[in-house]
């Protein structure tokens, strides 16, 4: 079957919103209240889901939450009354465990959203959130997709975060200049 760019899109559209059909509004509301009482919120995933963690961290900054992306060079100690969230579609991913790992050793809360269920990092984490879109190691996932593996997943995992975001701009009153105040402006 030949697709076209813009059945692409459209395939594209329809399974992220079968996927993030499943995500309750609870889900989004536990994770806005985990930040809220954070003292400091630390962010870690490695490759694509690493660039989709940075973009939530920079979203956050925005919004005013003292957040750090592990692995940057002003990232402080972690420790109780932190908050990590990690990003993992096979929930294995080696470094992304071993971060986990260190951040409940210090004390700090864990929450990963992961695209595997039976995975370490699920079983690792204080709080774990299932979409089900496949990974590498997982694939297909509950949705199936015809997307390379973990594209699905990935996807969501952003659709899902920039919900929180609006979510938190809108509880914050929903300014544009708000954020603006926030925004970089050395470029």
């Amino acid at each position: 079957m030949e697709m076209s760019a813009i059945r692409n899109i459209g395939a594209v559209l329809r399974e992220n919103q079968q996927l993030l059909s499943m995500v309750k509004e609870e889900h989004i509301a536990d994770l806005v209240e985990k930040m809220d009482m954070a003292s400091n919120i630390f962010c870690f995933a490695i490759g694509r889901s690493g660039y989709i963690l940075q973009c939530f961290s920079m979203r956050l900054m925005h919004l005013r939450y003292p957040v750090y992306f592990v692995g940057d060079t002003i990232t402080p100690k972690i420790g109780p009354g932190d908050l990590l969230i990690v990003l993992s579609g096979s929930g294995e991913t080696g470094f992304t465990c071993h971060v986990t790992v260190l951040a409940k050793k210090e004390g700090a809360t864990t929450y990963g959203v992961v695209g595997c269920i039976d995975s370490r990092i699920a079983n690792e984490v204080d709080h774990v959130l299932y979409l089900p879109g496949g990974s590498k190691t997982c694939f297909p996932g509950k949705v199936s997709s015809i997307q390379p593996a973990g594209s699905l997943f990935e996807q969501s995992a952003f659709l899902f975060f920039e919900a929180i975001i609006l979510e938190i701009y809108h509880k914050k009153g929903g300014h544009p200049e708000s954020m603006l105040t926030r925004h970089a402006n050395l470029e």
